[in-house]
């Protein structure tokens, strides 16, 4: 694969490639980690999921977001977002690299643009969770400063053994 460019979308077939990429994210989600696959259809049932798909250009945009879209030989290859979380953090959501584009240091470079761009807009810091059975995930988010912390959002209540959380402060 050659070197994957990183951008905002700006289109809506950029739109629609990161809803694909969420989709199989979120298989993938129900592949590695099958006790969690009943957590993740009572947060987001099929119908649900499609429906916050169809809102990412409006969560994900400025100013409470932002969208990373990364592509390779002319199709999508990885994501990334935030959306506002409070007054002065946001949370990383759905970053996913497909697997031809795993190993390749893409996984970093949408994090790096992703917490570049948090900064560039003033927040204090980053929040996100991951599932504990994505230790390549966790390992990433270690190594770039994050650390564990308890749950923040009301869906971690009761999913420690399935969800980590972690915060970064700038």
């Amino acid at each position: 694969m050659t070197a994957p460019t990183l951008r905002p979308p700006g289109t809506g077939a950029d739109w629609d490639a990161i809803a694909d990429l969420c989709r199989d994210y979120r298989r993938f989600l129900f592949e590695v980690n099958p006790p969690a696959r009943a957590m993740l259809e009572r947060f987001y049932p099929e119908a649900a999921y499609e429906a916050l798909m169809a809102d990412l250009p409006r969560l994900h945009v400025a100013p409470e977001g932002f969208a990373l879209l990364a592509e390779a030989e002319g199709r999508a290859v990885g994501c990334g977002m935030f959306r506002r979380h409070d007054a002065t953090r946001v949370e990383i959501k759905r970053v996913y690299v497909a697997p031809d584009g795993r190993g390749t240091g893409l996984g970093r470079a949408i994090m790096a643009g992703l917490l570049a761009e948090a900064r560039a807009r003033g927040n204090a810091g980053v929040l996100l969770d991951t599932m504990h059975v994505l230790t390549p995930a966790a390992a990433l988010y270690e190594a770039l400063g994050f650390t564990r912390r308890g749950p923040y959002l009301d869906g971690h209540a009761g999913a420690e053994d399935i969800v980590r959380c972690y915060e970064l402060t700038f």
